[in-house]
């Protein structure tokens, strides 16, 4: 069976939902307040973000083409946690947060999933989630925010959850024209090509 999760140890290479994730570990430490957190906050938590090396998208067609689910719906609760541990110090070597994602709109389903429905919600794994006062995060990953609505591209569902293909491009914000991407990591370059890509996609698909 496929594992269905992040590993973040360095070097290690895993299937997070049928796309090959070369991960670069958490060495990276940044303790700038993250977009999602509220200016008012007075503590700033310390983020660590993972680099991997994911299925790269030229445009937005060939975004369509390899994601055989895109949907439109309302971000709900997140649900649940998942962390894991090493067994040799306990070091944080991944894991993601789940979210309820309520679908209003089925853009694609070539697949013969009977969730992929409208009015379902559906298991979202997030790249993004907090242990022990840290933000962990995988290329710049943000949780979506709860009440928005997003367009996603979606790999096919394995083990109970769905992915975001291609980690943060397949997640575009529809309420605003941000990124809602941690951009600290990103060059200049790719943060341009992912702003085409989002706003290809909302002029396609938010009509």
């Amino acid at each position: 069976m496929k594992k269905n999760f992040f590993v973040f140890s360095a070097g290690l290479i895993v299937l997070f939902s049928g796309s090959l994730l070369i991960s670069e570990g958490f060495s990276k430490e940044d303790t700038n307040e993250s977009k999602t957190i509220s200016e008012n906050s007075t503590s700033k938590p310390k983020r660590i973000d993972g680099e991997a090396k994911t299925d790269g998208f030229n445009d937005l067609s060939e975004l369509v083409e390899k994601s055989p689910i895109i949907v439109k719906g309302i971000k709900q609760e997140d649900v649940r946690t998942e962390v894991f541990k090493s067994k040799i110090d306990e070091a944080v070597i991944g894991g993601y947060t789940v979210a309820d994602f309520k679908i209003n709109e089925v853009v694609k389903n070539a697949t013969t999933n009977a969730k992929i429905n409208l009015e379902q919600t559906i298991p979202i794994a997030e790249l993004n989630f907090e242990s022990e006062g840290t933000i962990y995060s995988v290329n710049g990953y943000e949780k979506m925010n709860k009440g928005d609505e997003y367009l996603l591209f979606l790999t096919d569902e394995q083990d109970e959850v769905f992915a975001t293909s291609g980690v943060t491009v397949g997640k575009v914000p529809l309420d605003s024209d941000q990124l809602e991407i941690y951009e600290a990591n990103l060059d200049d370059s790719e943060l341009k090509h992912i702003e085409n890509i989002f706003n290809e996609a909302r002029t396609e698909y938010n009509k």
